[in-house]
């Protein structure tokens, strides 16, 4: 892996930082609770999300994943690579990731969009039926998740939350 490739990790390794701090002073503010989540996993989320937006929706995510220092498609490319050396079989650990889009089967996503999360994230989109099959699309996100986890979560979207 080039120097370059390691310095754009490196500098997005650190939005990453910058982005768990503040996540977590806004969701961790009851210490007598306990609190797990994976920021990695939320910024992938979000940054795969931020490929397919634009004008003051993009500039407001960029400043709330801390990427605004990345030019254009500059961020997906850091994310590959830091992804990449996370998920190095010479890691010290193991960690396993996972992404995928759902979005409704009817809507057309840009073709830049969907190659863009496909090459820099490995998420493939999945069509579904949300508007008219929403518990069947709850039940297929589930499974996908379950299977993904070993069974380590099995109702990533509970019913009751669902249905609000």
């Amino acid at each position: 892996m080039s120097t370059t490739s390691i310095s754009e990790a490196s500098q997005l390794a650190n939005s990453l930082n910058e982005f768990s701090w503040e996540l977590y002073g806004n969701i961790g503010k009851d210490p007598s609770k306990n609190l797990f989540f994976s920021p990695y996993s939320i910024m992938a989320a979000l940054t795969m999300t931020f490929a397919g937006a634009s004008s003051n929706t993009a500039k407001q995510m960029s400043q709330v994943l801390r990427i605004n220092k990345f030019k254009g498609n500059d961020v997906h490319s850091a994310f590959q690579k830091l992804n990449d050396l996370i998920l190095s079989p010479n890691a010290l650990f193991t960690l396993k990731s996972a992404n995928r889009l759902y979005g409704q089967k009817d809507y057309t996503f840009l073709e830049s969009f969907l190659k863009t999360t496909k090459v820099h994230y490995q998420a493939e989109l999945m069509p579904i039926d949300f508007k008219r099959d929403a518990e069947n699309a709850r039940t297929e996100i589930n499974s996908w998740v379950s299977e993904q986890t070993n069974n380590k979560i099995k109702d990533l979207i509970a019913q009751e939350f669902w249905t609000l």
